[in-house]
């Protein structure tokens, strides 16, 4: 049985820790197929690891094993996962590196990854990566039971990122910034699914001293001007035309932003 497996982490391409973790996927499961998803999040920072996983599950095939190592806890009491949710697996730490994905799909199941039959024989404090991870894919994508992996766990008990929903206001709607991308657009956690539901309509952004009008697409704006818009996984987003939205705004992870809306 071949299985795909979605690898993300925030080891970038420098250092060989990518290239272990594949190695010790294929020597347990040589049909596996590996997809690079992303190597260069921003070193620790989970909460831009969450939105690019969400960005990308919707677009995996199906049964595929969603491997994440964005994981600053390594080597404390943080737990080790495995979360079924859909048709997809989740094989990671407990830190809500997959909180996003979790909304938009929510888990089914999930196990500690207490069973060490499916680690390598030593486990290193600072490389779960390559010692605990890589191997419960490749046991999971070579036909192990996913109960088999560990004991099961509460979904309740999940960690989750804290303070990850937009807040819907008489005024408007309060969203954060999870993530800003390598053009320096700032992506939000507001989703459309979320502006709709609350049946209402955007009209600008306000950023600062600054407005941001809701256009489809950069083209619709002159050069430099902000743009909002929802990008292409359906999250409002802040950018300027040929320009960085987040070095030309003074925009970073974590601010809130106000976006007045009107009744539909």
């Amino acid at each position: 049985m071949s299985r795909t497996i979605a690898m993300i982490s925030d080891f970038g391409y420098r250092d060989a820790y990518v290239g272990i973790m594949k190695s010790v996927i294929k020597g347990l499961s040589p049909d596996a197929q590996l997809i690079d998803l992303c190597h260069e999040v921003p070193a620790h920072n989970v909460m831009s690891g969450a939105y690019l996983v969400a960005s990308a599950v919707a677009y995996l095939p199906e049964n595929s094993i969603v491997l994440g190592v964005v994981d600053p806890g390594v080597g404390t009491s943080r737990r080790a996962i495995a979360v079924q949710a859909g048709q997809l697996t989740y094989i990671g730490p407990d830190n809500g590196l997959f909180n996003m994905a979790y909304d938009l799909t929510p888990p089914l199941k999930a196990v500690e990854l207490s069973n060490s039959d499916f680690h390598l024989p030593r486990v290193s404090k600072t490389f779960h990566g390559r010692d605990i991870f890589s191997p419960v894919a490749g046991h999971l994508a070579r036909g192990v039971a996913f109960e088999e992996l560990g004991y099961e766990i509460e979904i309740e008990s999940l960690v989750r990122l804290p303070e990850i929903g937009p807040l819907i206001k008489e005024s408007g709607i309060e969203c954060r910034i999870v993530h800003v991308d390598h053009f320096g657009n700032v992506v939000t956690n507001l989703s459309r699914d979320v502006m709709e539901a609350a049946q209402r309509r955007p009209v600008f952004a306000r950023i600062k001293e600054h407005r941001a009008q809701f256009a489809e697409s950069f083209a619709h704006v002159a050069k430099n001007d902000p743009v909002a818009y929802f990008n292409s996984t359906d999250f409002l987003e802040i950018g300027i035309r040929n320009g960085s939205a987040a070095e030309q705004l003074d925009l970073k992870q974590r601010n809130m932003l106000h976006i007045e809306t009107e009744r539909i």
